[in-house]
């Protein structure tokens, strides 16, 4: 894949957050992508190298996302990456003043 920015420069960012330990062992994932590179796997590579870590380095059991249920790359992201859709969450956030409808997606480590 060629980029059109110099390697260094950043086109994205996923975060872990949300860490609950005890007999929840949990975070949820969020992310987002320039839109130019979008469709190009850029995402799913990203999570692909770091889900690994919150598994194996931190030793949680549980990763969750969510994502409106019109985003259907975020949630073909997450099906790619082996997540599976857990609950459909109505009025979820509020966003840009209205409230937003969620769907719930979560991968195990045991999976």
């Amino acid at each position: 894949m060629q980029l059109a920015r110099p390697p260094d420069e950043i086109i994205g960012d996923r975060t872990f957050d949300g860490f609950a330990y005890g007999v929840f062992q949990a975070c949820y994932l969020g992310y987002n992508l320039d839109e130019q590179f979008v469709g190009k796997g850029c995402m799913a590579e990203a999570l692909r190298s770091a889900i690994p870590l919150v598994f194996d380095e931190i030793g949680l059991h549980r990763i969750m996302a969510n994502y409106m249920p019109s985003n259907v790359r975020s949630g073909n992201v997450l099906k790619r990456l082996d997540f599976r859709v857990e609950r459909y969450s109505r009025d979820y956030l509020r966003l840009n003043g209205e409230w937003r409808d969620h769907i719930l997606a979560a991968i195990h480590s045991d999976e």
